[in-house]
């Protein structure tokens, strides 16, 4: 089980110091996954032909020694990030496509070694159920619950406790204590013969190769699809992820579990998966409606439960007979070399998988239609020893009742009003659209409404551009990281910068840029340049320096968001200022915990110790509570009264006055220090918004926190006596 659990964590870091070392991306991600999958499927392969020589060592050494090797070649991609960032940035200035070749080359480097590693622990495996005699599934389904518990504990314990450091320490520490758990109470014994010859030619004719590849290509698109559906159901946070990720493996565990006593029983394993095929037609509709789940305010503590419970009803029934294929075929090869073939053709197959499915299929069908073709496949193909009609008189049933809808999945309210779908775009990694309610024209991102026309609600977007611009003495250029609606961009745009640069990891934002008139087509502008790419591998990359940045990241609880609020992060954005430059950060009360609003604010004074919080004075809720701020901050000491942007002219209407403006400075600089003051920073390390505390802001539907923030900021105003 610690191996298990341990290649779960160690993938899960490698994905982290990848999006910080080359910029977060669905290329990336996928590319990890599959360096990861090929480096398993070529220690698979080698191990198991290695040991088919005739005579091996002892199991136990070689298990403890792999293990071994994947502890400490495990750290190598933490330990050599900055290198390779660097490596990275001066390869892009050679030529913009030769970031691509150096991500390649860097994961097969880095990551290969301890990825080959783990891969050739799969036939010793093997060896060690003989000595047990045990068969193989036994301790493949332990081995898979093992990465079932470090998919929950390494996001929910290590790393909100001991950091991304620790947590590597900790994921080595458990896979060390395993290989020696394995030296001191693993089965004794020296070399023994090992005659694979008859087991090849089974293992050769029975087609198993293509069934276990078959069986990882099915199992990885699933998982991604599903993960898509799922994350726009219940938000891109750490905590679906894992629960996503948790529930599909812990029922692969009990399929391979299962295999013994099936086979006793005579079935076939060919059957096996024609109704799991069957199963994965209503699971996918099921999760397709997850969003229609409201869990009462009483109960939103017990939100991760329930929706863990809800993930295994759907989806376990389906992957638990998908996770019967691979440990079957395992049992019935039988000899080091069918073992080690038969885990690399499935390895090979879930690297086929993820990357097909983000990069091929998703974009071309969506999600629904994705998942639905591959359950109905899977039926068709597999549902043997029935008479044809018998099979129809159920397939066809099943899948005419879960055809998958053109309805968006959001767990936003918005979509549960009459909405009308403007556009919509499926992209590797998210699903973009924009709708139009009777209210607003929304920006959608995987279900989340996360940005648009909301009249006097979204008047900050526009202040996120203006505010910066007004404060310069005689801005020149300006850079935008994230670009929503195209509001902020407008605006620098407006306010006199001689040129924008805009930036946005989602391509599909500036193709759904003139679909939001209140950017005033800033699409179609000369000035204004639109670059696709992580907002921190862009100011790594490129050249240059800027008097204005600002940024309006996805909100900070989302996973991934951590690295846009960071210490490092920032100091990024103030090595690419000029002297006098202004940065601008989006500071969404409503969002944050009162705690985690502080650590913001700490964490951008850290690095522009002359900073001040402006909130909006138009958007509030209901009982009048501000819900939107804006951090404004430098690194030079500067008299914040002054604003000699209105002594320019401004190409729009400027929405606030200067005394407006400047009204609406809630906290200056000793203000706002004494508010941060005692608050814990975040950095990459530490992942404090997506890992740390204040997790009650995931139960979607509770008290927002705004109200709490506001009342310290309050209680700061009436303290000074200026206010």
């Amino acid at each position: 089980m610690s191996g298990g659990a341990s290649a779960i964590g160690w993938q899960l870091l490698w994905q982290h110091h990848a999006g910080l070392a080359l910029g977060v991306s669905a290329q990336a991600t996928a590319l990890v996954v599959t360096t990861m999958m090929a480096g398993m499927t070529a220690g698979a392969l080698l191990a198991g032909r290695w040991l088919a020589g005739g005579r091996t060592p002892d199991p136990r050494l070689l298990y403890a020694g792999l293990e071994g090797v994947a502890a400490v070649t495990g750290h190598s991609l933490g330990w050599l990030r900055e290198p390779i960032s660097r490596l990275d940035a001066a390869a892009f200035q050679w030529h913009p496509a030769l970031p691509s070749v150096v991500l390649v080359i860097s994961l097969v480097l880095v990551i290969g070694p301890a990825a080959m590693a783990m891969g050739a622990t799969v036939p010793v495996l093997g060896l060690l159920a003989m000595r047990l005699d045990r068969p193989v599934s036994r301790l493949y389904a332990l081995n898979t619950a093992g990465a079932a518990l470090g998919a929950v504990w390494v996001p929910f314990g290590l790393l909100p406790t001991l950091g991304v450091g620790g947590c590597q320490i900790a994921v080595a520490g458990l896979q060390l204590a395993g290989a020696l758990a394995c030296l001191i109470f693993g089965p004794g014994g020296g070399e023994e013969a090992r005659p694979d010859g008859g087991r090849r030619e089974w293992v050769a004719a029975s087609g198993a190769r293509r069934m276990a590849l078959l069986t990882g290509l099915v199992t990885f698109l699933l998982e991604v699809t599903w993960f898509r559906t799922i994350r726009s159901a219940w938000l891109s946070t750490v905590d679906s992820f894992a629960i996503v990720l948790f529930a599909f493996l812990i029922a692969l565990a009990v399929g391979a579990g299962l295999v013994p006593r099936l086979r006793r029983r005579g079935l076939k394993v060919a059957n096996v998966l024609g109704w799991s095929g069957l199963l994965i037609l209503p699971a996918s509709w099921a999760l397709a409606h997850f969003d229609a789940v409201r869990i009462p305010t009483a109960q939103l503590d017990w939100k991760p439960l329930i929706w863990l419970g809800l993930a295994l009803v759907a989806m376990g029934p389906p992957v638990l007979l998908l996770g019967v294929a691979l440990p079957w075929l395992l049992d019935e090869a039988g000899a080091t070399e069918g073992w080690g073939r038969l885990y690399a053709w499935n390895t090979l197959g879930c690297a086929l998988g993820a990357f097909g499915a983000a990069w091929v299929l998703l974009p071309v069908l969506g999600p629904g239609w994705l998942a639905w073709g591959t359950g109905l496949g899977l039926a068709v193909l597999f549902l043997r020893g029935h008479p044809w009609p018998w099979r129809a008189g159920i397939v066809l049933p099943v899948a005419l009742l879960t055809v998958p809808g053109e309805r968006l999945i959001s767990a936003s309210a918005l979509l549960h009003q009459p909405h009308r779908v403007v556009a919509r775009e499926h992209g590797p990694d998210v699903t973009t659209a924009v709708i139009e309610t009777r209210q607003a024209r929304v920006l959608m991102i995987d279900g989340y409404a996360a940005s648009g026309e909301f009249g006097v609600l979204t008047a900050y977007m526009d202040a996120m551009g203006r505010l910066p611009m007004l404060l310069h003495d005689e801005p020149r250029d300006a850079l935008v990281i994230c670009v929503g609606t195209g509001q902020t961009a407008a605006a620098l745009r407006d306010e006199s910068a001689g040129a924008v640069t805009a930036v946005d990891v989602n391509p599909a934002v500036f193709r759904f840029l003139d679909h939001f008139p209140s950017n005033r087509a800033v699409a179609r502008d000369p000035r204004v340049r639109f670059v696709t790419m992580d907002g921190r591998a862009w100011l790594r990359r490129a050249p240059g320096n800027y008097d204005v940045i600002t940024l309006e990241p996805m909100p900070p609880l989302f996973a991934g968001s951590n690295a846009l609020y960071s210490v490092e992060f920032y100091q990024l954005i103030a090595d690419r200022l000029r002297p006098g430059g202004l940065a601008a950060q989006w500071f969404p009360m409503h969002l944050l915990s009162p705690e985690h609003a502080r650590a913001v604010a700490a964490t951008f004074l850290e690095v522009f110790p002359e900073s001040v919080l402006w909130i909006d004075p138009s958007n509030s809720d209901p009982e009048g509570t501000p819900q939107q701020g804006i951090l404004l901050g430098g690194k030079e000491r500067r008299g914040w009264e002054q604003w000699p942007g209105f002594e320019r002219a401004a190409r729009s209407p400027r929405p606030l006055g200067r005394e407006e403006c400047r009204g609406a400075i809630a906290l200056d600089t000793a203000g706002l220090r004494a508010y941060a003051a005692g608050a814990r920073l975040v950095t990459d390390d530490n992942l404090l918004l997506t890992h740390g505390s204040g997790r009650h802001l995931r139960r979607t539907g509770g008290n927002l926190p705004a109200g709490e923030t506001m009342k310290a900021i309050r209680a700061i105003q009436l303290r000074d006596s200026h206010w």
